[in-house]
């Protein structure tokens, strides 16, 4: 068998040895190697798989400027420098290998990849760090999704003992039949300190979900207003469309969230856009819409305080900028519950008559 290079011996030296004189003679084994990639005859591992292995800091940020390294190597184990580092808990090795790997995914000969490899490192390692190296794992787009051999996620293999890394890797776990990139996950979850782990390394609010979804609009779904306060005050789009056409403000007033409603409104998203199809309601159509259903359904007769809503009409005009706006009782009645709506308010006392259930002043 062939024996090692030096620069293979030269990094797999004693720790004892003081790192000053390391890098002076790392320097000099560089200035004659002809191929900082090659493998070791032993193991397929090549000089950084061996410093980052043993948490050589120094030797690793000095590899990883000699031009042509590859750090995506994989050894006879299957593994890259970055999973060596992931395994043995080395934060700061893992860190300088993502400023520069591009390859996250790979997997080793039981199909676990740096992620799983990393929640089950070592005690030594606090659970602070390995909190910050997921992070950045999955900034660097390792698929928090992926299972191993053993069918298990990342999160699966995290002991008890590591309950906030536990819950973490839960909260960006993708939910439901389309596939979520990580912050809209947390965005739907309301995971309000997983957000703010998120966005502190790098993430932006701007992503969209298949079905067109952004983090805005899977918060509003959700009910969470401290999560639309965070992602407004980071500059989601307040006004982009779903498939369905809705936007956040939309949902807001449709599922009567008048909390998040409000900060949107205050925050200048648009309250007269109107949904996609043939002469939709606006969100303050909407909005009445959940107020007067939810009358109808608690009082019989209405009170005088539910036929003043009928008068609104004025106040949503101005307030929308259109040149005709159907009251809140004819609307509910072309639009919900048209029995109850001609029991309850189409008795004369009514000025939004709805003959026939139909909508007396559609817009």
């Amino acid at each position: 068998m062939a024996s090692e290079s030096e620069l293979f011996k030269l990094v797999g030296a004693s720790s004892r040895t003081p790192t000053s004189l390391l890098m002076t003679q790392l320097e000099a084994v560089l200035s004659r190697c002809k191929d900082v990639n090659e493998r070791s005859p032993s193991n397929s591992c090549t000089a950084l798989h061996r410093a980052a292995s043993r948490n050589r800091v120094e030797v690793v940020k000095r590899l990883l400027k000699v031009p042509g390294i590859d750090a995506t190597l994989v050894d006879v184990s299957g593994f890259t420098p970055l999973m060596y580092a992931c395994k043995r808990g080395y934060s700061n090795i893992a860190r300088l290998l993502l400023t520069t790997v591009s390859k996250v995914n790979v997997t080793d000969g039981k199909g676990n990849n740096a992620l799983h490899l990393l929640v089950t490192a070592g005690d030594d390692v606090t659970e602070a760090e390995l909190m910050d190296v997921s992070a950045l794992l999955l900034k660097a787009g390792l698929n928090v999704m992926e299972r191993n051999d053993d069918d298990k996620l990342a999160a699966e293999l995290t002991p008890p003992t590591r309950a906030r890394l536990r819950a973490f890797l839960r909260s960006v776990e993708s939910v439901g039949s389309v596939p979520l990139s990580p912050l809209l996950a947390v965005a739907a979850k309301g995971d309000a300190h997983s957000l703010h782990l998120l966005l502190t390394h790098g993430f932006t609010v701007f992503d969209v979900a298949e079905d067109g979804n952004t983090a805005l609009h899977l918060a509003t779904l959700g009910r969470h207003t401290d999560i639309v306060k965070r992602l407004v005050e980071c500059g989601c789009p307040l006004d982009l469309m779903n498939d369905k056409g809705e936007t956040a403000f939309m949902i807001a007033a449709r599922s009567n969230a008048r909390a998040i409603a409000g900060v949107l409104e205050e925050s200048g998203a648009n309250t007269t856009m109107r949904t996609l199809g043939p002469r939709p309601p606006t969100p303050h159509h909407t909005v009445c819409l959940a107020h007067v259903s939810h009358a109808l359904r608690s009082f019989s007769p209405p009170p005088a305080r539910v036929m003043n809503m009928c008068s609104a009409a004025g106040q949503q005009r101005r307030r929308c900028g259109l040149l005709r706006v159907c009251q809140p009782c004819a609307h509910i009645c072309r639009h919900q519950e048209p029995a109850a709506a001609g029991g309850a308010l189409c008795s004369g006392r009514c000025q939004g008559r709805a003959a026939g259930h139909g909508c007396a002043a559609a817009v």
